[in-house]
């Protein structure tokens, strides 16, 4: 649902039964968690999926919100981000959680059949151990998610940016 006046994103703290989580980077150079910006009287969920899918090509479970913070782009304004915590579906352990991901995803002998399809949004992808995924500039709203998912301390130089709004 949209608040008024101020646009929505909807991000996927995407989890494997390994513990990894799968960490996009923009084109633009930002890193990323899959997801986007909700269609006006488009469901929370419903843009999740519809997101995930267009950005990776996976299928998630989504479990529960973890974490809603601003998000604030030059040039763009400010955008409220809320993040969901979720479960990749029928992958399993098939993913290789240290391969990173590029357009197309792999494919030919010897590729894993889960690995993430990249939408040209975004030019890389891995699935990183949560803490490895703390160390990389993330906004405020993917660090306080990733922290409280895994009950991690969030790094100090993080820690100012973070503005909980739940």
């Amino acid at each position: 649902m949209q608040t008024p006046g101020l646009p929505v994103s909807a991000k996927a703290l995407i989890m494997t039964p390994r513990g990894r989580v799968l960490i996009l980077r923009k084109t633009n150079g930002l890193f990323d968690l899959p997801g986007g910006k909700l269609e006006m009287g488009e469901g929370v969920f419903d843009a999740l999926s519809r997101e995930v899918d267009e950005e990776t090509g996976l299928r998630v479970d989504m479990m529960a919100l973890v974490a809603a913070g601003l998000k604030r782009r030059p040039g763009l304004g400010p955008r409220l981000v809320r993040v969901y915590a979720g479960r990749l579906t029928g992958q399993g352990d098939r993913m290789d959680p240290g391969q990173g991901v590029r357009d197309g995803g792999r494919s030919g002998p010897g590729a894993v059949p889960a690995a993430p399809r990249l939408s040209s949004e975004h030019d890389w992808g891995a699935f990183l151990t949560p803490a490895a995924a703390l160390r990389l500039d993330l906004a405020p709203p993917y660090a306080l998610a990733l922290a409280r998912v895994f009950r991690l301390r969030i790094p100090a130089r993080a820690r100012a940016r973070v503005h909980p709004l739940l």
